[in-house]
């Protein structure tokens, strides 16, 4: 009888935690809104053709609320709710790093380069490897460009794991690792190394914007063109971090997770134009936002049950 009643004030608690850190990503939602919104309108900077992102995370919230209301299904009610939070995060991220830009802070690119030299790094010469050993380009192209498909295939798969935990682990370390990136990152803003090296500028797509936003020569963007434009830290290689941590204890995903995201971060200096210490940065913001998330939740053990 004692057990009965503990057990189901356990499963009682956990319900309450887990209610209470769903209305959290809500609220963390509709901050960000807010922050957008008032910064946006006080320097002037103008998101447009939000519409199709709005439809799809309205469809989305139905879905959630569809088969959580009826019942009929909880594994597709948490697909459809952490689709909605992440489509949500990501277009408001993405705004939130352009009011950022728009700061238009002193560029650090060539310190950046300095501090590499003193890691023993020479960004031309690790791009000219990779460009010439041609297997290895195209599975680090792959890999860098993972990020989207790990974000819906983690989704799926915690989903169907009854995994709801490790969903919510996923996205509430992301968005403390874009808080932090942000705020790194309008500190010390930074164009790249294709820029700064002159080679392949074809590949940096977000320096048309960026150097508009610097300038303060165009204030009106589309959402369906806008780019990710944080160089310092590396948002991927904090990503790749977590990714890892998140799927720890799967006795069989783990070990592909792992691989996979080591060469997401090889991937990331060439493909996405990265300093060595931008690397650096990103997995120390997503080690801190690992520790900031478990100080939240009080986890106690590295291994969730």
């Amino acid at each position: 009888m004692m057990f009965s009643v503990v057990y189901n004030r356990a499963n009682q608690l956990s319900a309450w935690q887990a209610n209470l850190f769903r209305f959290s990503e809500l609220f963390v939602i509709l901050l960000l809104l807010a922050v957008d919104i008032t910064w946006s309108r006080q320097v002037g900077l103008v998101f447009r053709d939000y519409g199709r992102v709005l439809a799809v995370v309205a469809l989305m919230l139905s879905l959630w609320g569809f088969y959580a209301i009826s019942g009929r299904s909880r594994r597709l009610s948490e697909i459809g709710y952490y689709a909605a939070m992440w489509l949500s995060f990501t277009e408001l991220g993405c705004i939130l790093s352009y009011l950022v830009a728009y700061m238009r802070m002193p560029l650090y690119d060539v310190e950046f380069t300095k501090l590499d030299a003193v890691l023993g790094f020479y960004w031309p010469g690790w791009f000219e490897f990779i460009r010439t050993h041609g297997i290895l380009d195209v599975v680090l192209f792959l890999a860098y460009f993972s990020l989207i498909p790990q974000i819906i295939g983690s989704i799926i798969f915690f989903a169907h794991a009854e995994r709801a935990n490790r969903n919510r682990e996923l996205f509430c370390m992301a968005v403390v690792a874009l808080c932090l990136t942000e705020v790194v990152a309008g500190t010390f803003p930074a164009v790249g190394a294709f820029y700064h090296f002159k080679i392949e500028m074809a590949r940096a797509t977000h320096l048309a914007d960026l150097f508009h936003l610097l300038a303060g020569t165009q204030k009106n963007f589309s959402s369906l063109t806008m780019e990710g434009i944080v160089t310092f830290p590396s948002y991927h290689a904090a990503m790749a971090v977590i990714f890892m941590y998140v799927h720890r204890g799967q006795r069989f995903l783990f070990p592909a997770i792992v691989v996979l995201n080591f060469l997401l971060l090889l991937s990331t200096p060439t493909f996405g134009g990265h300093y060595l210490v931008d690397i650096v940065a990103g997995v120390l913001v997503a080690t801190l936002s690992i520790f900031i998330f478990r100080q939240i939740k009080g986890w106690d053990s590295p291994i969730d049950a």
